[in-house]
């Protein structure tokens, strides 16, 4: 008897030794079975019928990385966007990006174009982005138009790439997870900059710029960085009124400037400060001065030519806070 008991447990441990080991490679087996990949890229041009002063493009983006620049007519189309798709994992075979992404777009001929990338309403979007290896959306315009731009991402990155003498109206970012750039070399603005950020660095750059009415910038962010970099070495036309606005002790702020003109003045003050802590900031450059010493205490800080036939009046706002001391740091190009 001793020995038929024996025999039943020592088969009794092989058979669940051996269901240990098969159970995990029978998983493995039907994962690495379903394992694929997907490569995908779709293009998608705007020719207007009738063409406007200005042309309306509205993007609204689940998840990617957003990239817009302008290239050299003569060209057939005046908007291109490129889409570049790239994902592995479980579960991709015999699937396409369509099985995950509503990719819609409006008449390509006539003004606004509105384009959205969306996830299917059946997409549990915490279960697919672990497959996503890169998404890009290149849009391609044209530098002879002038364009109004409005831009929602979700997750991803959004670069605004304007460059010598070209003409912009309004542009707007709006992103959930990711940063923002606007890079404006040389080029003529006729409407406002509206950045809206949620844990981002958001980076407003400008090089010689040209305005034709007066321009208002807004930058808001919860977490993350909020920086103006200005360079101007000649007049700009008209006036620009910046407000830079954070929402949590979370954020910092950083100010770049430099002029050379006497006909450019500049202004940076900040607003809505605990009065009880003192505000910090690195130097700061205006007309090749700056302040020595840092960090200094401020509220409010002007350049020697303020005001001048141009100027740039900047001003920071921080939520006040009577639990927590804010300190923001500002930097100087010189």
């Amino acid at each position: 008897m001793l020995k038929v008991k024996l025999i039943i447990f020592t088969l009794t441990s092989i058979i669940g030794f051996g269901f240990i080991i098969a159970l995990p490679i029978a998983v493995l087996s039907v994962n690495f079975s379903s394992y694929d990949a997907i490569s995908a890229n779709a293009s998608y041009e705007y020719v207007p019928d009738a063409p406007s002063e200005v042309e309306t493009l509205i993007l609204n983006i689940d998840f990617g990385n957003v990239v817009i620049d302008y290239i050299d007519p003569p060209i057939d189309y005046f908007i291109r966007i490129d889409v570049d798709i790239e994902m592995a994992g479980p579960g991709l075979v015999g699937k396409s990006y369509l099985d995950y992404f509503n990719i819609t777009e409006s008449d390509l001929s006539s003004s606004p174009i509105d384009f959205s990338m969306r996830f299917l309403p059946s997409i549990i979007e915490s279960e697919v982005q672990p497959l996503i290896k890169n998404i890009s959306v290149i849009v391609s315009l044209r530098k002879d138009i002038i364009f109004n731009i409005s831009t929602r991402v979700d997750h991803g990155n959004v670069d605004i790439k304007v460059p010598f003498n070209v003409r912009i109206d309004n542009l707007y970012v709006n992103i959930l997870d990711g940063d923002i750039l606007f890079d404006l070399q040389n080029c003529i603005i006729e409407g406002n900059i509206t950045g809206v950020g949620n844990q981002s660095n958001i980076e407003l750059r400008t090089r010689d710029i040209q305005l034709t009415k007066n321009s208002f910038w807004y930058i808001k962010n919860s977490e993350g960085l909020i920086e103006f970099d200005i360079e101007q070495s000649g007049e700009m036309g008209a006036n620009v009124t910046a407000i830079g606005e954070l929402e949590t002790s979370n954020v910092v702020s950083q100010i770049y400037y430099d002029d050379s003109s006497s006909n450019v003045g500049s202004m940076v003050t900040l607003n809505n400060w605990n009065d009880w802590v003192p505000a910090q900031c690195y130097a700061i450059g205006f007309d090749n001065d700056s302040i020595d010493s840092p960090p200094i205490v401020f509220y409010k800080l002007t350049s020697y030519d303020f005001p001048a036939q141009n100027n740039f009046n900047i001003s920071l706002y921080r939520k006040l806070d009577r639990w927590r001391p804010y300190f923001w740091f500002l930097s100087s190009v010189n």
